[in-house]
């Protein structure tokens, strides 16, 4: 079933990362590192961050495979579970959408003093991201539920269809010098997801019930109690990551995020579609799967490799298109070597993780979460001095190394092939450290 799975997920997310190239290279072509870049990079993190508190990929961990388990046996009681988490869902997301609509100048506040040049861009886009929170989170959700059901387009496609969306809303705010083409294109394209989502859970009878909501509700957070804390430790690292790279830089959170969105490209391709096959299949698949995994350490390594010696001509599609200076340039290609010492570590913390959900051991879970989360906030905070612009870049690769590797002992899962992989990854290091010095 993972195998069957994977290839559509996996075309769509190809797909969607075409796209999503597309538009990384529309906005640095019309906006460089400005006020526009750098206001939907916080205004995304600032968006995500509380919705993923409660409607994150990883409590889709917890919902997926219970549901599944459900469906087969008793429809009605599947139902049930997906109203009841459609109905917090729905509830949160209206209330922090009226946080957004009355506190936005607040928020900006936060990150901005009133009267910079950027504060009024900034406040526009976190204002108009209280539009985007319940379609988002509807779509999230029933999404990831249709893909139980083998209804795999929404979830593979998402990606696609929010790139054309904003693509649209870029050109239009380059040529008609007016941003807020730019801040509304992203609700709109959450608003169209959830209409195209009803209409396929109406067409296979997948509409969710709402009988005994409060107590279905109850039984399903105390089932994955851990569970709930682990969005928010990591909610609460990428605010602190943007509040002290705003500190520093704010044209530092652009080249990080360019930089990361060229190994997130990569191997999201793989990670994502797998990740999400393992959620739905059941354990003994899961098990089965083990050569497919083999073939997943081994395709990280091969892109931590391209993108370490190959990356600048990946940034040379930005550079030589745009507002970018010489050193914005520079500051992507280090920012993306960093990350390219990080993929491993990332990819097999994500893959773990997803198993684990499987397995229902959230209390492990929650564990390697607060330690990756907890390393990765104390070297933020006392290797900003020392590091400078690339204190977030290594802050990442701090979080991930401790996690990956605080999974691997636990569950002792370090074979063979696993080791030649690390091995791989430790020469990349060096090599990186001795052209650093």
């Amino acid at each position: 079933m993972i195998k069957k799975m994977f290839l559509p997920l996996f075309t769509g997310g190809l797909l969607g990362k075409f796209a999503g190239v597309f538009r990384e290279l529309l906005m640095a072509w019309c906006f460089g590192t400005g006020p526009e870049t750098s206001s939907f990079r916080i205004t995304q993190t600032v968006l995500l961050s509380p919705i993923n508190l409660f409607s994150s990929d990883i409590i889709s961990g917890g919902l997926i495979p219970k549901y599944r388990a459900l469906v087969d046996n008793d429809n009605v009681s599947a139902k049930s579970l997906f109203g009841a988490v459609l109905v917090i869902n729905i509830t949160l997301a209206l209330v922090l959408t009226l946080f957004f609509l009355f506190f936005s100048t607040d928020i900006t506040h936060f990150f901005l003093s009133e009267g910079e040049n950027y504060f009024d861009v900034l406040h526009s886009f976190i204002y108009g991201a209280a539009f985007s929170v319940i379609p988002y989170v509807y779509s999230n959700i029933c999404s990831s539920i249709l893909v139980v059901h083998k209804e795999l387009s929404p979830f593979s496609h998402r990606a696609s269809i929010q790139a054309v969306f904003l693509s649209i809303g870029i050109l239009l705010s380059f040529y008609l010098k007016d941003y807020n083409y730019f801040v509304y294109a992203f609700p709109l394209s959450y608003i169209f997801m959830s209409i195209w989502i009803t209409f396929i859970l109406v067409k296979i009878n997948a509409i969710p019930k709402f009988d005994n909501v409060l107590i279905t509700i109850l039984n399903f957070f105390n089932s994955v109690k851990f569970l709930l804390l682990v969005p928010a430790l990591y909610q609460i690292y990428w605010l602190v990551e943007k509040h002290i790279g705003s500190q520093i830089s704010l044209t530092m959170i652009s080249t990080y995020e360019y930089a990361k969105f060229y190994t997130e490209t990569f191997i999201s391709l793989i990670s994502v579609p797998l990740g999400y096959a393992i959620l739905a299949s059941s354990h003994d698949e899961t098990i089965k799967a083990r050569k497919t995994i083999l073939y997943y350490n081994f395709f990280v390594l091969f892109v931590s490799y391209v993108l370490f010696f190959l990356g600048w001509f990946f940034i040379k599609l930005v550079y030589q298109h745009g507002s970018f200076t010489s050193t914005d340039t520079s500051h992507v290609y280090e920012q993306l070597k960093i990350l390219s010492l990080t993929l491993f570590f990332q990819a097999n913390f994500y893959l773990n993780l997803k198993i684990l959900s499987v397995k229902g051991r959230y209390s492990i879970i929650f564990l390697s979460v607060f330690l990756s989360v907890s390393s990765g906030m104390l070297s933020l905070f006392f290797l900003r001095d020392m590091l400078g612009v690339y204190i977030v870049a290594v802050s990442f690769f701090i979080l991930n190394f401790v996690g990956s590797m605080t999974l691997m002992m636990i569950e002792r899962n370090f074979e063979r092939h696993m080791l030649f992989v690390f091995l791989g990854v430790c020469f990349l290091a060096l090599y990186y450290f001795k052209g650093f010095h």
